[in-house]
């Protein structure tokens, strides 16, 4: 079960490319993904909240293993979505656009696998 449908997630990213300028679509953009940062973040933390000690033998190393996955996940959509917006002039505007287009589309994906766990 998906939260967000593939077209209501392009629809979004859509309404950034919509706009007239491109120092509009960039400043969308980022703003589209710090929002879907916070989503993603708030879903982890409830995630890890609605695991419980009696719930897991192994409860310590689960716990462990989710947060190291975490932050190896972390880096790398950092690092997928950078080689992304390379794919464009360095710090320009069409590398920002790009590279967070990624990462809206990484976070929304991610928050789909945590939702998918049945804690």
């Amino acid at each position: 079960m998906l939260p967000l449908s593939f077209s209501s997630q392009a629809n979004e990213i859509q309404s950034c490319y919509d706009k007239k300028v491109t120092a509009y679509i960039q400043s969308c953009m980022e703003l589209l993904s710090h929002k879907e940062a916070e989503k993603y973040n708030i879903i982890y933390h409830d995630f890890i909240k609605n695991i419980h000690r009696d719930d897991l033998a192994n409860y310590d190393d689960f716990i462990a293993s989710i947060d190291e996955a975490k932050v190896f996940w972390e880096k790398y959509s950092v690092s997928e979505c950078k080689a992304e917006g390379l794919l464009n002039i360095k710090d320009s505007p069409a590398y920002s656009i790009a590279y967070n287009e990624c990462m809206v589309k990484a976070y929304k994906e991610r928050v789909a696998f945590y939702k998918k766990y049945p804690f």
